[in-house]
């Protein structure tokens, strides 16, 4: 089971290596905001959300997590991505230097969230014990 625990720490340090890089970019003025930075971070996001999850699901659809465990992470998951999107809908249309203070508070929500995620899950990792002898 170490193989998919090191699969799972690792899918949780991308998240958060994307959050420490656009962290710095939330406390520029507006008129210097990184919008096409910002951008692509938030595309390497939904990636990084989607191999997690499919991940997750693995793990779960294989029984290798004990079932609370496994729960919820699914669950944290489904509620996170779900306020990802949510997230990347709001902004996808408006104007991010227009509305940068309300972006940037959104944003530093978002992250916070990613951050709770991951912290619970790794807090909370159990894998069932190896059936080989």
């Amino acid at each position: 089971m170490v193989h998919h625990l090191d699969i799972t720490a690792r899918l949780h340090r991308r998240m958060l290596e994307i959050v420490g890089t656009a962290l710095p970019l939330m406390t520029s003025a507006r008129a210097d905001a990184d919008l096409i930075g910002l951008a692509h971070l938030r595309e390497e996001m939904v990636q990084a959300m989607d191999a997690y999850c499919h991940h997750v699901h693995q793990l779960h659809d294989a029984g290798s997590l004990v079932p609370d465990h496994a729960d919820l992470l699914v669950g944290g998951c489904v509620e996170l991505r779900s306020a990802y999107e949510a997230f990347r809908i709001r902004w996808v249309h408006r104007d991010g230097i227009e509305n940068w203070y309300e972006y940037r508070l959104s944003a530093v929500v978002m992250m916070k969230q990613v951050r709770a995620l991951v912290q619970q899950a790794e807090t909370s990792r159990v894998s069932r014990p190896s059936r080989a002898a």
